[in-house]
């Protein structure tokens, strides 16, 4: 597992895709091709998830063309993007690089971005524009035109404009779908069962999350042990669990972290620690996102180590930047 996370951490895109993906089918020419599914993208990218056994590095399962047209993932609706770029479902290594690059991204760079290349005065770009647009993150060209993305955003011949608010709408759901999976991942391995409420919804236990939490710090093993062990204890009896709702939620806080930093600079200046009640105060103020009581609990049982009821800026925060 560290092995994994350290590969997810530092290792260069094409090596992580080689670990990762675990299809390899001919295609019409009768070349092999490598692709991930839905599942394996968001686990190239979700820390403390191991890759199936007997997956790997260069190792696949070999299939017909016909045969991984009609796979199905668990977990992953149809109506998620990986089924509007392509009819199978499947990511190949140019779809794996744009979709890698685009999620962890603010929006204000592209908003800026947009702005800079449009020369029309109606919030579009042309598919030239993209290509700077990323190279300007990635500091050297890695896309070729002809990929599913680029066809979605500019047409099957690339001579379409495209507008901001397709992009981000675009970006919006993307986060969305692989956050969803990466729900139903945790869902489906949790060693730890809770009901569903009343509604049917699903939800995940306090130590799975807590678990995925610090699987984004730089805790020591001792410290991480000692936290899981404090976690169990907590919530061995609970029933309550974490909902799909307030997982979305909390990564909508983490992505408006550099926000949230500012604000707390501030509080800081005051001479003032984070309680649970400023953390949502501040977090509603400033993003519009509305941390449950909940997730703040879990949060701190965490972060908390000293059980001093508040946490130090960098406790949580630094955390949570290592996770963007």
């Amino acid at each position: 597992r560290e092995y994994e996370n350290r590969l997810r951490a530092y290792s260069q895109p094409e090596k992580i895709f080689a670990y990762f993906a675990s299809v390899k089918t001919k295609n019409s020419a009768g070349k092999w091709e490598i692709y991930m599914t839905p599942i394996d993208f968001v686990r190239s990218m979700m820390p403390g998830m191991r890759q199936p056994d007997g997956l790997g590095l260069n190792m696949y399962r070999k299939m017909s063309r016909e045969d991984s047209g009609n796979l199905t993932f668990k977990g992953v609706p149809e109506d998620t993007i990986f089924y509007t770029l392509r009819p199978d479902g499947l990511v190949p290594f140019t779809e794996y690089m744009y979709l890698s690059l685009l999620l962890p991204m603010s929006d204000n760079y592209f908003e800026i971005g947009f702005r800079i290349f449009d020369r029309w005065g109606g919030n579009t770009i042309s598919f030239k524009d993209m290509v700077c647009l990323l190279e300007g993150i990635k500091g050297h060209a890695t896309f070729k035109p002809n990929n599913s993305v680029n066809r979605h955003f500019f047409g099957k011949h690339l001579a379409d404009r495209l507008s901001l608010e397709k992009f981000l709408n675009f970006k919006q759901q993307l986060m969305h779908d692989v956050l969803l999976i990466e729900f139903n991942l945790l869902h489906r391995t949790d060693k730890v069962t809770r009901p569903n409420k009343k509604d049917g919804a699903k939800v995940i236990s306090e130590q799975a999350f807590s678990s995925l939490l610090m699987s984004y710090t730089g805790m020591p093993l001792s410290v991480k042990l000692a936290t899981m062990q404090r976690i169990r204890e907590k919530y061995r009896y609970s029933e309550e669990g974490v909902t799909l709702d307030e997982f979305m939620a909390f990564f909508k806080f983490v992505e408006n972290i550099p926000k949230i930093d500012v604000a707390l600079t501030f509080h800081f200046l005051a001479g003032a620690d984070i309680s649970r009640s400023t953390l949502m105060h501040i977090t509603k103020i400033v993003t519009g996102v509305e941390l449950s009581s909940n997730i703040v609990e879990i949060i701190f049982n965490v972060f908390d180590v000293d059980n001093k009821g508040y946490l130090g800026r960098s406790e949580f925060l630094q955390a949570m930047r290592h996770q963007m």
